[in-house]
């Protein structure tokens, strides 16, 4: 396989899942798979690769569904915490600590961060309507924001789940399938000696 097939093709899979749950499978409101697809490239493929997979994602997305001028929000929103994701995941001070719910600790702080962030937004920009401009106003954005929050908590601990649990399970089965490969070669090796004396 060349180098792009075993190194990008489960990232092309993977934006493929994540582009299709975006636009043909909606999940509902604020619950999607992006958030656990991106911290899962940002561990694997790095934060540059995380960010250019996140905004072609975003890109590809918004063209199919549209959006508003909250998408300078909502973008930034899955940006920024890509800035640091891996130095959390990959936190010296944490190597005890399972991967998965490492990422999972990673992805509600993402989550909370969105939140915050995109609430606020949303009362920044108001062409809605919906707040007055007034600090009660922004109470009010993140009080109506919260059963938003929860779906979004709700389908990252799902998603992260998944998508790291399938990843350890195929990396270990990789790991697996090359020892008991080196085991075979090594004892066809001795098999080919044996028979040469």
């Amino acid at each position: 396989m060349s180098q792009f097939g075993s190194k990008y093709w489960p990232l092309v899979i993977l934006g493929l899942i994540t582009l299709g749950e975006r636009t043909l499978l909606d999940l509902g409101p604020n619950r999607e798979i992006l958030t656990a697809s991106s911290l899962l490239v940002v561990y694997y493929w790095g934060r540059k690769t995380s960010i250019t997979f996140t905004i072609l994602m975003l890109i590809l997305s918004d063209l199919v569904i549209g959006n508003s001028s909250i998408f300078l929000f909502t973008w930034s929103g899955f940006l920024f915490p890509l800035l640091i994701a891996n130095k959390l995941l990959k936190n010296k001070k944490f190597d005890r600590v399972p991967l998965m719910f490492k990422a999972a600790l990673t992805g509600i702080g993402f989550n909370l961060f969105f939140f915050t962030w995109t609430n606020f937004g949303v009362w920044w920009l108001d062409h809605w309507q919906m707040y007055p401009n007034t600090l009660a106003g922004l109470g009010m954005a993140y009080v109506n924001g919260l059963p938003f929050l929860r779906w979004q908590l709700q389908s990252t601990l799902i998603f992260v789940t998944v998508w790291f649990g399938i990843t350890q399970l195929l990396i270990s089965q990789q790991e697996l399938l090359k020892q008991v490969g080196l085991n075979i070669q090594a004892k066809t090796k001795n098999l080919v000696k044996l028979v040469q004396i």
